[in-house]
C-alpha cells in the first residue's frame, strides 16, 4: 500500500523511497504557498534525501499561477534535490502544455510528461544512474 502524506493544498504518495507523487487538491490554481507546503511535507517525510518528483496533473489541480511557475522552475530552494520532474497527465493537449512549459521556462532538472503511474516510474528507472 502505498503511504500518504497530506499537507495544505494536497498530498505526497510514496511510490518508492527515492520517488514521491505530489497532488494538489485545490479549486483554484496551485500558488506559490502550495509548493512551499508541499516542499516543508517533504523535508519532514524524507529531509534532503535526492528524489525523482512525480506531480499527478491528471488528477489534481493542474494550473498553476505565474509566480509558481517560476518558482518551481527555475528557483533552486524549489527543488535542489530534485533529480527530475515528471508530470502525469490525463492526453496529448496536456503533454504539449508541458512541453511548452519545458521551452518557455527551462527548468533545472529534466522533465517529462507521461500519461500512466507505470510510464512514469519506468522513465525514472530508465534515468535513475545504475549500480
Amino acid at each position: 500500500m502505498t503511504q500518504i502524506v497530506k499537507f495544505k493544498g494536497g498530498e505526497i504518495h510514496v511510490l518508492a523511497p527515492d520517488v514521491l507523487m505530489f497532488r494538489y487538491l485545490l479549486p483554484g490554481k496551485i500558488e506559490v504557498s502550495n509548493f512551499k507546503a508541499g516542499l516543508r511535507a517533504r523535508q519532514e517525510l524524507i529531509g534532503d534525501q535526492p528524489f525523482y518528483y512525480v506531480l499527478d496533473a491528471a488528477k489534481g489541480t493542474k494550473k498553476f499561477s505565474e509566480e509558481a511557475k517560476a518558482w518551481g522552475s527555475v528557483n533552486p530552494e524549489s527543488g535542489e534535490v530534485r533529480l527530475a520532474d515528471v508530470v502525469l497527465v490525463k492526453g496529448l493537449p496536456s503533454k504539449i502544455e508541458v512541453f511548452f512549459y519545458n521551452f518557455f521556462f527551462k527548468p533545472l532538472r529534466r522533465l517529462k510528461a507521461v500519461t500512466s503511474t507505470e510510464e512514469a516510474l519506468a522513465y525514472i528507472d530508465s534515468i535513475r544512474p545504475k549500480g
